[in-house]
């Protein structure tokens, strides 16, 4: 089980309870078809990668600061 997966069975449910979704605008303007990025502005960075692996069903790959794995 890859560490993406794992996070998403046990962090799942709480996120779905914290963060729940009540109105989403714009989903026509996110193509389909190739790579998309999503920038999440929020000071909060492991949070906010949590909520798109949550959220975005599409294959997800994170870039982060070097100075977080210090």
């Amino acid at each position: 089980m890859s560490f993406y997966t794992g996070a998403i069975k046990v962090l799942g449910p709480a996120l779905r309870f914290l963060f729940a979704v009540k109105k989403v605008e714009g989903l026509e303007n996110i193509p389909t078809d190739g790579p998309v990025l999503l920038a999440a502005n929020h000071c909060n960075t492991l949070m906010d990668a949590l909520v798109i692996l949550r959220s975005y069903k599409g294959s997800t790959v994170f870039g982060a600061r070097a100075d977080m794995f210090n």
